[in-house]
């Protein structure tokens, strides 16, 4: 249950109200007094009100501190027995969990948490009488008491800092100390907004543009980001560059050590060089354990590549409050450029290596406590029951028997064809008819009776992974594994060769594939016991791979040809036997430099015949941006219309409409389905939203709009006399009052689009914009038909957009 920064999961999934409330009986029976505090994720008054709630049952005290800084509740810990924050820290929005605290500031250690797990796999007991309930108090004070420690500990500066709050939990305290200070802050992202708009929480040299853009436009002399509780501080120096990981650690290390340093496994050999006449001590990864160490080592100060930074003779927490204040003390005597250059580099690679036998070996080398029946590792809830923990997973059903083969999903690519939304979110959550495009291919597998599914992924493969996680929300068991070089599909398939053994089925991540097809290529290869490549008809094939067959065998196959001698294309489903990764290490490259696996089947068909199944349903393979509005309809085609949120008693809905939770539709909206409106999100008044349309969370799409056939994704808004017809648009775009958008061709000719220096025809009739996250319009602007706008750019008031607008791009 517990890592090594508390308890996290998937919010509402995972870490759920119950093991909350239950995690508050714990803390309230055996320590007592507890002070709970949380960042700004929409789930984290849910939580802490439940753990509260669990503490005051026991008969203890608790203290409700509101929104504050993981590092501010830490601190505020010593005036209670313990202390309590609803965080994830660095993770993803969807994401939530708990972290622990001792009145010393340091999180619980290894023994507490165990002694937590153990208490919470028992039954609940020690319910107070009803009129021996704890007492409930608030406080405010935390976060200035915060603040004045800092100012009395650091001296004055008189600097420009561009600060970048990211949107969490720091957005009022850093800034407000770094003027204290004396300096000319800048703050982005300083509106505490968890669900995270404007950047990653994790404060990576890759999620950090913007701070580092603005530092330089700003000729500032410092920029400081912080994740989503500002337990980590990261830098950027004058010059714009990223300073993070070993270097900022160097740079306090040499102005703090002077006996010893304590770091985790994964720091450079750079900080031994640095402190030739210190001892440097190494601990497993985690703040907890570099804390503990440093007390039990008197040590000078500890820190973690991450951005975790612990300075002994202040607080044994990680405060990235506190970090990003002295080091503003320390750039006011020396640029950071400076700093950074005396630290010593060292190549290092940090990452993941596949090791098919490691979990056996974790279980075998370090046994988790039990947690109940059955449990084997820290996502397992407890007995048959569950017991006072249990994860009320959203766990769908297999349809049918499970089937034991595997399957292989590709989804690795780049996903640069279809920029600009894949910019800044990984192809495959890309969202399509209400979820991300994986999750389709996922659920028809899980709907063929496929319980265990390898997943092949890229760029952003991180997201990817923390969205599905193991897949229990899914219904399946989930492993991954990552696509470094990319050298052909061939070669991406043959990396299954450690997640099966024996008949496995490989899917490419960007084709629509329904349970139906997957059942039906099932029972068509139970029939043949050979291998089965899916194949489907369509009317232009030159751009895929053309099969020939002779009934059911396949007999040719020829990538993009010319003169296409079938309407029959590689739908890129596959049911390959195991003797495919010998086959797949003789392929040779082909003239492209890839290993294609058309060649490897061609090598497979003179062995042994390879079987043709034909799609039963339409098939999309979705390689650009407009594609996801044929994918969109073809997903949305079997919907079942619910509502889970608030319709006025003016508004219409007609056919399959899903309004999900918290979304509201307002007198005079008149809704066809299929129709899809997310979570949170506004529809009305008085405004059309027309079939296969898919509107995101946190939505609005106000009087007097139409919008139909579109998909605007999360936080997007459409909300005053406004038109949009057969587009995408991005995360958190606004259309000015009166924006329209074209999206039919005055000479009814299908729409053509600049693309990658062609003019290419999309073969559609109809097609509006396809639009960036976070571009703006004016009121009264025009959007042409067919047009591509890159991601941050502005339409001014009246202007007109056509064509291939790049990124950031300014129009008036």
């Amino acid at each position: 249950m517990f890592g090594s920064s508390g308890i996290r999961g998937l919010a509402n999934v995972d870490v759920t109200a119950d093991l909350a409330l239950a995690v508050g009986r714990v803390l309230g029976a055996a320590y007592g007094a507890t002070v709970v505090g949380r960042d700004p994720r929409p789930s984290g008054e849910m939580l802490a009100s439940a753990l509260i709630a669990g503490v005051l049952s026991t008969g203890s005290p608790a203290t409700d501190a509101g929104m504050v800084s993981t590092p501010t509740l830490a601190r505020g810990a010593k005036e209670y027995k313990c202390g309590a924050v609803i965080t994830a820290s660095h993770n993803p929005a969807p994401y939530n969990g708990i972290k622990l605290w001792n009145p010393d500031g340091i999180a619980f250690d290894e023994a507490q948490q165990e002694e937590v797990e153990a208490a919470l796999g028992r039954p609940p007991s020690g319910h107070a009488v009803w009129n021996a309930v704890g007492a409930r108090h608030v406080r405010g004070d935390l976060e200035d008491l915060h603040k004045r420690a800092i100012l009395s500990a650091v001296g004055h500066a008189n600097l420009k800092v561009v600060v970048d709050c990211g949107s969490g939990a720091t957005s009022s305290i850093t800034p407000a100390v770094l003027r204290e200070m004396g300096c000319k802050v800048t703050a982005l992202n300083a509106e505490p907004d968890g669900t995270f708009p404007a950047r990653d929480p994790e404060p990576t040299e890759a999620n950090l543009d913007v701070l580092r853009r603005t530092v330089r436009a700003t000729e500032a002399d410092l920029g400081i980001a912080h994740d989503g509780d500002g337990d980590r501080m990261v830098a950027v120096d004058e010059k714009g560059q990223f300073v993070g990981g070993d270097r900022l650690l160097g740079v306090f290390a040499m102005r703090e050590v002077t006996r010893a340093a304590v770091v985790p496994v994964d720091t450079s050999m750079a900080i031994d060089e640095m402190l030739p006449s210190a001892k440097v001590y190494r601990t497993r990864v985690g703040d907890v354990y570099v804390a503990q160490e440093a007390r039990r080592r008197k040590a000078d100060f500890g820190g973690e590549p991450s951005g975790t930074w612990i300075f002994p003779r202040v607080t044994l927490c990680p405060d990235g409050v506190y970090a990003a204040a002295h080091l503003v003390t320390l750039v006011a005597e020396t640029p950071l450029s400076e700093l950074a250059a005396r630290v010593p580099t060292y190549p290092i690679l940090r990452g993941a290596v596949p090791f098919p036998a490691a979990g056996r070996v974790r279980r075998r080398l370090v046994p988790r406590p039990a947690l109940g029946h059955g449990a084997e590792g820290p996502r397992d809830r407890g007995g048959p029951h569950g017991g006072a923990c249990e994860r009320a997973l959203r766990t769908r059903p297999f349809e049918g028997v499970r089937n034991p083969m595997k399957a292989w999903i590709l989804s690795a690519g780049e996903g640069t064809r279809m920029r600009p939304l894949t910019a800044n979110l990984p192809k495959p959550l890309l969202p399509v008819a209400g979820k991300p495009f994986l999750a389709h291919t996922i659920e028809a597998l899980r709907g063929a009776g496929i319980g265990e599914i390898a997943v092949l992924i890229g760029w952003q493969g991180r997201r990817v992974k923390e969205y599905f996680g193991r897949g229990d929300a899914f219904g399946v068991k989930l492993s991954y594994d990552e696509q470094v070089e990319r050298l052909g599909t061939a070669h991406a398939i043959g990396m299954a060769r450690e997640h099966v053994d024996g008949d496995f089925l490989s899917v490419n991540g960007d084709v629509v594939v329904s349970t139906r097809a997957v059942k039906g290529l099932l029972e068509f290869h139970r029939k043949t016991k050979g291998p089965v490549m899916a194949v489907a008809e369509v009317e232009d094939p030159a751009a895929f791979g053309v099969v020939e067959l002779d009934g059911d065998r396949v007999v040719g196959l020829e990538e993009k040809p010319k003169a296409p001698k079938s309407k029959l294309i590689n739908a890129g489903v596959y049911l390959f036997p195991k003797e495919i990764f010998g086959l797949i290490d003789r392929t040779p490259k082909s003239a492209r430099g890839e290993f294609e696996i058309t060649d490897t089947i061609r090598l497979l068909m003179a062995d042994q015949d390879v079987f043709a199944y034909r799609i039963p349903d339409p098939w999309i393979d979705v390689g650009r941006p407009w594609d996801l509005l044929a994918a969109n309809a073809i997903l949305m085609a079997g919907l079942k219309g619910r509502v889970d949120g608030d319709v006025a008693k003016g508004a219409t809905l007609v056919g399959e409409v899903v309004v999900e939770a918290g979304s509201k539709i307002l007198d005079g909206a008149y809704l066809q389905g299929p129709t899809i409106i997310g979570r949170e999100s506004e529809i009305g008044p008085n405004c059309f939203v027309r079939p296969a349309t898919t509107v995101g969370r946190r939505c609005k799409v106000g009087n007097a709009c139409e919008v139909k056939n579109s998909i605007l994704m999360d936080g997007t808004h459409v909300p005053h006399q406004n038109y949009v017809g057969d587009s995408i648009l991005g995360e958190r775009c606004n259309l000015g009052a009166g924006t329209k958008v074209a999206n039919l061709r005055l000479d009814e000719e299908s729409v053509r689009v600049p693309w990658r220096g062609h003019l290419i025809d999309t073969g559609l009739r109809k097609l509006g914009v396809i639009m960036g996250d976070d571009v703006k319009t004016g009121i009264n602007a025009s959007i042409d038909v067919g047009t591509v706008i890159g991601e941050e750019t502005f339409i001014g008031p009246g202007a007109i957009a056509r064509g291939v607008i790049a990124a950031r791009s300014r129009i008036y």
